[in-house]
């Protein structure tokens, strides 16, 4: 499974937003695997992800407080957007951090898509080149079976978030939630998303820089900042109610 799926919004929301994970299983593919991670992440790059991100296996021993922050500190460092899309130069960077960060089998590694069109050439490039690593993605169903099958693959297995459960009128509103759960290991915190709606109405901030700041907290790399900027863009205008029923 994975933390992604619990991501909320319309179907029509929810078609900007597609994650591909690749990783290795210990003791069946992870040792020697490192090449064909990095070659995972190169055919990533090419389908202009708006989002990427990396995690590493890491042995007790090797673990200290501040592993994860060293890890991830250079992806965050001069991090800019405009109109929701990396610049060339964050990109050049997620690539040159991404293809540095593993060793020994130990990198596995994530992208984030806005659009049907880019996953499923990237799920047609990985299917080519024939990687031998654990897959997985995570969007709207008809989407993802429909982009597998045209790349030749039926998909095994599939899982669905169950929702929320119990007191739901204590959750924040809709808009709130769906941006905040574009980070599932919840780093994007629900006040952080109302002040950066609160800036944005006022006028104190535009909707690219609320986007990249809402994006940089969620260190795995999974959040979606043109999606963000789409969400943000039609509460300012006041369209936001209408498109979510």
């Amino acid at each position: 499974m994975t933390n992604t799926m619990h991501r909320q919004g319309t179907v029509e929301s929810l078609q900007q937003d597609y994650i591909i994970f690749s990783t290795t299983a210990k003791g069946f593919n992870r040792v020697g695997s490192e090449q064909a991670q990095r070659r995972f992440i190169e055919i990533m790059m090419k389908h202009s992800p708006v989002n990427m991100g990396l995690t590493r296996h890491v042995n007790e021993s090797g673990k200290k407080p501040s592993f994860i922050g060293e890890l991830f500190r250079g992806r965050f460092s001069g991090r800019k957007y405009s109109d929701g899309q990396p610049t060339d130069e964050t990109r050049q960077e997620w690539e040159r951090v991404l293809l540095e960060g593993g060793d020994s089998g130990s990198l596995k590694s994530h992208a984030v898509f806005d659009s049907a069109e880019k996953l499923g050439g990237a799920i047609r490039d990985v299917n080519d080149a024939e990687l031998g690593l654990c897959v997985n993605v995570n969007a709207i169903h008809a989407d993802t079976d429909r982009l597998a099958r045209e790349s030749g693959i039926v998909r095994h297995t599939i899982e669905h978030s169950l929702g929320f459960h119990g007191r739901t009128n204590l959750l924040p509103s809709a808009e709130v939630l769906e941006l905040s759960t574009m980070c599932g290991h919840g780093m994007v915190g629900f006040n952080l998303v109302r002040k950066m709606i609160s800036m944005v109405n006022a006028g104190q901030i535009s909707v690219d820089r609320a986007a990249e700041l809402l994006t940089k907290p969620c260190a795995c790399g999974v959040f979606n900042p043109a999606r963000a900027a789409r969400i943000l863009t039609d509460v300012q205008q006041g369209t936001y109610a209408a498109r979510s029923g």
